[in-house]
């Protein structure tokens, strides 16, 4: 009978001891090993180069697109494109944008350079109509009358009329038309006309465009 009982006794302490190796088994099979503490920079995950920006990376990044297909203009840094220089910003962004290459001028003198044509918007003449007609189209930059510019009245900007550059991104399905545009320090990639007037009272003079480079076949 004893040996019966010490038997058993042997018997459970080997089950024990089975039993406990089994559980520790499981547990560190079922361990997760850590992933590696990796950080990307942003500029690694969603941002091209420059050079290699198209209309339609623009219009996938920004999140302030309607279901139409106008794209947003970019935003460049306060080192491209300084306070109040809606030129250079027109002219990067239709470089950027459409390839259009613009001289490198003051807003009211880009109608001077050899290569660019400009449609007076005067006699009842609307942008509206000139998209309707064909005439202006994206890429085009649109010269504005600001009346708060601090150059309004200088003499080298009575024969233009205005001092505020506008790039024409295109006509919405809804019938609005868009610009982008750089206005004292704030870059807009994407505003209406209705915008531009209701808050600048900006007023549309001139239309600018290149003689010598096939516009974007899109007109709206």
């Amino acid at each position: 009978m004893n040996k019966i009982k010490k038997l058993l006794v042997r018997l459970g302490i080997i089950g024990a001891i089975a039993l406990e190796a089994s559980i520790l088994s499981g547990l560190t099979s079922k361990k997760e090993i850590p992933e590696p503490n990796v950080k990307y920079a942003p500029h690694e995950i969603i941002e091209p180069e420059q050079s290699q920006i198209s209309c339609k990376t623009i219009v996938i990044q920004r999140d302030n697109l309607g279901s139409d297909d106008v794209p947003c203009g970019p935003v460049y840094t306060a080192a491209e494109v300084p306070p109040t220089y809606c030129a250079r910003y027109v002219r990067l962004a239709a470089r950027d944008l459409f390839g259009l290459n613009y001289p490198t001028s003051d807003a009211w003198r880009i109608r001077d350079a050899p290569n660019v044509d400009e449609i007076r918007l005067d006699d009842g003449i609307r942008l509206d109509n000139l998209v309707s007609e064909g005439k202006l189209k994206r890429g085009m930059i649109v010269g504005a009358y600001n009346p708060t510019s601090k150059y309004n009245g200088r003499e080298d900007v009575k024969k233009a009329g205005y001092t505020h550059n506008l790039l024409y991104l295109g006509k919405s399905e809804d019938g609005k038309l868009y610009f982008a545009d750089h206005f004292g320090k704030t870059t807009r990639p994407r505003i209406s006309l209705e915008e531009l007037r209701a808050k600048n009272k900006l007023v549309p003079i001139e239309v600018l465009y290149l003689k010598s480079k096939k516009q974007c076949a899109t007109t709206h």
